[in-house]
Formats: C-alpha cells, sequence, structure tokens
C-alpha cells in the first residue's frame, strides 16, 4: 500500500484497509476496488463557515500532497464512512457490490481508478472527531466523538447533525 495502514474495517466478503489517501477493498489477498479522496470533493457538505480548506503537514499523503489521510473506517450496508487524520473532515462512499463472487475461480477485475467519495463533511471548528461508530438502530446515522468531549449524530445521506451533544464540565 505504500503508506502505513490506520484503520481497517470488515464485511462479508471484503476487508478495507485504510491506507494514506485512500482505502484499498481486499477478498482473499487480492485488491479488488480502491476507494480514493480527490483533491477537489465534487460533493461537499459543511457544519462550518470557515473556508479554510488548507490541511495540516502531519495529514499530507506523499502520493496525494492535497489529500488528507484518511483514518477510522466504519461499515453499514453499502456505506463506508471515515474521519481524516486531523479530525476536521469525514467522508461517505457508497460501497459497489463486487462483480464477480469470491467463490468463482475465475480472477476478480480490480477497479484501478477508484471511487471517490460522496459526501464530505467538515465539522465546526472546535469539534475535532477522534472516533465513528454506527449504532445498529440507527438509519443512515454515525455518531462522532470528539477531542473536545462533544458527540454528534450525523446523517450521513443527507449530511446534517441529527443530535448534537455538547461536551460537559467534569464532576469531582
Amino acid at each position: 500500500m505504500g503508506a502505513p495502514i490506520t484503520s481497517l474495517a470488515i464485511s462479508f466478503d471484503s476487508v478495507y484497509a485504510a491506507a494514506g489517501s485512500y482505502i484499498g477493498r481486499y477478498v482473499r489477498g487480492k485488491e479488488v476496488g480502491r476507494f480514493v479522496l480527490s483533491t477537489s470533493s465534487p460533493s461537499s457538505a459543511s457544519s462550518s463557515s470557515s473556508g479554510s480548506d488548507s490541511d495540516s503537514d502531519s495529514d499530507m499523503d506523499d502520493d496525494s500532497p492535497l489529500a488528507p489521510t484518511i483514518t477510522h473506517l466504519t461499515l453499514f450496508g453499502t456505506t463506508l464512512v471515515a474521519l481524516s487524520l486531523d479530525g476536521r473532515k469525514m467522508f461517505v462512499w457508497d460501497v459497489p457490490a463486487i462483480v464477480n463472487p469470491a467463490s468463482v475461480k475465475e480472477p476478480i477485475a480490480s477497479t484501478s481508478a477508484g471511487t471517490t467519495p460522496y459526501a464530505t463533511i467538515d465539522f465546526a471548528p472546535g469539534f475535532t472527531a477522534s472516533k465513528i461508530v454506527h449504532p445498529a438502530s440507527y438509519l443512515n446515522k454515525v455518531v462522532v466523538g470528539s477531542r473536545e468531549g462533544a458527540l454528534a449524530v450525523w446523517n450521513v445521506r443527507t449530511a446534517c447533525v441529527f443530535h448534537w451533544l455538547p461536551a460537559q464540565g467534569h464532576r469531582g
């Protein structure tokens, strides 16, 4: 893959490995697909009013100097969600079905071009995403935890905050 693996996710037939600015999809040890970030997202939703899109030097990938490093994968149904290493963005992809089932003896055709995210969500200043999970009963929603101690429930299809739980002061 070239870059260190920052996160793994698994589905019934595939393993997904995030490294640098892309996610490889593997079936039986062979790459069968790739999810990539483009330097300019086709669809972007923002919860922030700041116009800054620049990434810090620690969030750069050698292969694509403008694309952030991907981390914290979560997969549910046909939706793949990841966070940027700096915690300022969330990326959402549709996962296509594999053309040939893994049980077929013919080799599975690899898609080298890569699939770009259908949504990129920018988090508001003061919310630095650190973890992401998908509660089983929440349709199209993920819970995102921040380094500041806040939680946000996002609908990944509409790119809207469903519920926001601000950080509370610690009681001693």
